[in-house]
């Protein structure tokens, strides 16, 4: 029995430049000897140091990039002889630059404390190009630490001086992306154990009647 038609399959056809990229062409009732030919735009793909082939499975031939690149995209076909002639299916790759969000955009915090910033990350393998601006200035990397595992920005030792306007600025070779937070750093009330001190409206209507009454007892004496 011989293939009838090729069908070529990818995870997406939508891919993310810097990481390896797998094909299949899939092909029913063939054996190993049958040969697969895999074309880019229409012109036949060789081996090369990026170019790999995976002719195993005689009904899945794979050809993989590794990895893939923005300059890789384009119209991707496999054709596998037989004795009826050669079927060719036909897929696209796209591209993406990255994608970035935040859990909040507004954060409050206590001068001395610990602060973290969740941050979202898609289409980035990498975050050397990831960015922190504060007022339209570029950021040291000893003001805060990003926690890989929890896709946060960590600051610690907070100051009144961090109060303002942040973003956070990420890209790969396709793109770039920024997202926008605020910081409000103040200075907050402690008792000599170290426990912050919060007072509510009805706390200090408490206290200003019973220092009234102790006043007016006071008088009295």
């Amino acid at each position: 029995m011989s293939c009838l038609e090729t069908k070529i399959a990818s995870d997406t056809n939508r891919h993310v430049d810097g990481t390896n990229l797998f094909l299949s062409c899939e092909c029913a009732n063939v054996s190993l000897a049958v040969p697969t030919l895999w074309y880019r735009n229409g012109g036949l793909i060789g081996h090369s140091r990026s170019v790999r082939f995976l002719d195993r499975d005689p009904q899945i031939r794979k050809l993989i990039l590794v990895p893939a690149h923005v300059s890789d995209s384009a119209n991707y076909s496999c054709s596998v002889g037989n004795a009826t002639g050669n079927a060719i299916s036909i897929v696209v790759l796209e591209f993406l630059g990255p994608e970035i969000s935040l859990n909040r955009s507004y954060y409050d915090g206590c001068e001395g404390d610990s602060l973290s910033v969740d941050v979202n990350f898609k289409n980035v393998d990498s975050l050397i190009g990831l960015i922190l601006l504060f007022a339209n200035m570029h950021v040291d990397n000893d003001v805060y630490v990003y926690n890989e595992t929890q896709q946060s920005l960590l600051f610690d030792g907070l100051n009144s001086s961090y109060s303002g306007e942040w973003s956070v600025h990420v890209s790969n070779s396709h793109g770039s992306a920024t997202a926008d937070f605020t910081l409000n750093i103040t200075v907050c009330n402690t008792h000599s154990t170290g426990h912050r001190v919060i007072f509510s409206r009805q706390d200090f209507f408490v206290c200003l009647v019973a220092l009234a009454w102790y006043c007016m007892v006071y008088s009295w004496l």
